[in-house]
């Protein structure tokens, strides 16, 4: 979903909490960013990035300034623009002293909730010589079908950035429509939800370290004759949950990547003990790689998968078209326990501020691993355009057209599918 992405086991969290993402990004692979996961979720989430020069002078972040997606706003560079690998970033950090002020409207549209507005608005600001900067902010969105949201978050790094602090809280409302058993019941979904994640870099870039989340689900049918169609238990129920987030990223950049890749594996457990009235896991993982193919010319491939294990509810399974896995399906149309996909994403600059995309890719839904005698695969494909709105860290506004099987969709937003 556009903007960003998150990763959390709820879909409602998944497709809701993105504004919290503006400051509290689980990292990278759109996992969903992982980046989230974006969520989150997101959410959540998969990021992009670029090889750029050292700055040459001192130039600084503005005092309010146009920002990228809410699953980018995380500059990981020395004052320098240096990376801890010792390469060049391309991000201008914010002044050490005073920090900076960043605003982000972001216009989108995407098959589940239609047309709308994000608004994120964050401080950064670097707590100590040798960290980058860290964020501090939130964010709101509404969009043509009444569905919104709104989320606060911090994005922490400490000490050298060793350690990596991330935390949410958000609320909101998703109305779609999910297809059970073949018949599109059209829900309202109210969420609320609260993360907190610690990672600590164990090795060369790589972290690891624990994750709590927890949410209230309180889903109502919009049509009368389905009731029934969802397990009454279902449709309200606390959540909450412990797990392990591990992730490796070796990319050029965050924004725009040209080069490295993005490993990046959770675990996320839902247990009686803990107060939850399903006991169920859910293992998001994904693996991003760029290839620089010329100046002007990237190749970015995407393998992901999503296994949710045990008494799982309708909100925690796995859906197509969350985040990036696939674009060209709306979310709710096609779900189930485990969800595969690859695809792969040609970027090439073509002139002035515009650039041009070509994507396809294939997925599956499967109930468990080791059933596949009904799977289907639901390819995706399409083209996008790209305008350049940051030449600095290369932020581009994107408009994707896609295809699936039986749907189309377009997308608009700030920021790559992954």
């Amino acid at each position: 979903m556009t903007p960003g992405s998150f990763s959390y086991d709820s879909l409602a969290v998944v497709a809701l909490l993105l504004p919290a993402m503006a400051c509290a990004a689980t990292g990278g692979s759109d996992p969903q960013e992982p980046a989230d996961s974006a969520s989150a979720t997101g959410q959540a989430n998969g990021s992009a990035q670029e090889t750029a020069e050292a700055p040459a002078g001192p130039t600084r972040w503005s005092r309010i300034r146009f920002s990228p997606s809410a699953a980018d706003m995380t500059p990981r560079p020395d004052k320098r623009g240096i990376t801890d690998a010792g390469e060049s970033s391309g991000v201008i950090p914010p002044d050490d002293e005073h920090g900076e002020f960043v605003m982000a409207p972001i216009p989108f549209a995407n098959p589940t909730i239609g047309a709308g507005l994000a608004l994120g608005a964050a401080y950064l600001v670097k707590l100590d010589p040798d960290s980058p900067p860290s964020t501090i902010g939130g964010g709101a969105m509404y969009s043509e079908n009444d569905s919104y949201a709104l989320g606060f978050g911090f994005k922490g790094y400490l000490d050298g950035d060793r350690y990596r602090v991330n935390a949410a809280v958000a609320k909101g409302r998703m109305n779609f429509d999910l297809v059970s058993d073949g018949v599109e019941v059209p829900l309202q979904e109210d969420v609320v939800g609260a993360n907190l994640e610690v990672l600590v870099r164990s090795f060369e870039r790589v972290y690891i370290g624990p994750t709590i989340i927890i949410f209230g689900v309180d889903t109502s049918i919009r049509r009368e004759e389905d009731e029934g169609a969802i397990p009454p238990e279902e449709l309200k129920a606390d959540n909450y949950g412990f797990g392990l987030h591990a992730l490796r990223d070796t990319r050029d950049s965050t924004f725009y990547p040209r080069s490295g890749s993005l490993a990046d594996t959770q675990i996320r457990t839902f247990v009686p003990a803990l107060g939850n009235e399903f006991s169920y896991r859910v293992l998001p993982l994904a693996y991003n790689h760029f290839f620089s193919l010329g100046e002007r010319d990237v190749l970015a491939l995407r393998a992901a998968g999503r296994f949710a294990i045990g008494d799982v509810p309708f909100y925690g399974r796995s859906y197509l078209g969350v985040g990036p896995d696939l674009r060209g399906y709306a979310v709710g149309s096609v779900s189930d326990d485990v969800l595969l996909s690859i695809q792969a994403e040609y970027r090439r600059e073509l002139f002035w501020r515009v650039g041009a995309v070509g994507f396809a890719g294939v997925g599956t839904v499967l109930p468990a691993l080791d059933e596949w005698d009904d799977a289907v695969a639901y390819p995706s494909a399409g083209f996008g355009v790209r305008l350049l709105l940051e030449e600095e860290n290369h932020v581009n506004f994107r408009v994707d057209f896609a295809w699936g099987r039986d749907q189309s969709a377009i997308y608009v937003g700030v920021g790559e599918a992954f």
